[in-house]
């Protein structure tokens, strides 16, 4: 990728899935995308990870340890943006539920991921040091 090709250069992005393999792919094209991730893969670690500094979060619904809701609702709090990447979340209630997030059907196409959280960020915030 170019430096155009870049969207996510400079942000951190905290990522929560539970399947291996998911969690490998998109955090590689999170990476390749210019990110900084912070993976997580249960609810406990989500939660823990929810107070870090991140512009945005992408978050599987249904984990091995419960749904990622106490999560999402404290990255909601902060006013974190969050796409939420999963086979269990219909659009809508997301929607309603969490305003301003998207939702991605896993899987979804190559590229759509960084391309979402580029639109939820399109602003690359001042770097926090720590």
């Amino acid at each position: 990728m170019t430096p155009t090709e870049r969207p996510l250069q400079g942000r951190t992005i905290l990522l929560v899935e539970d399947e291996f393999l998911i969690q490998m792919d998109l955090q590689m094209q999170l990476e390749d995308a210019g990110a900084t991730v912070l993976a997580a893969s249960t609810v406990s670690e989500a939660r823990a990870c929810a107070d870090q500094v991140v512009d945005a979060a992408v978050l599987d619904v249904r984990l091995a340890d419960g749904d990622i809701f106490p999560a999402a609702d404290r990255l909601a709090e902060r006013g974190i943006p969050i796409v939420f990447h999963s086979g269990h979340a219909d659009p809508r209630a997301m929607g309603h539920a969490y305003p301003g997030s998207i939702t991605l059907s896993k899987p979804s196409a190559e590229g759509a991921l960084p391309m979402a959280l580029a639109r939820l960020t399109p602003v690359r915030r001042a770097s926090a040091a720590g």
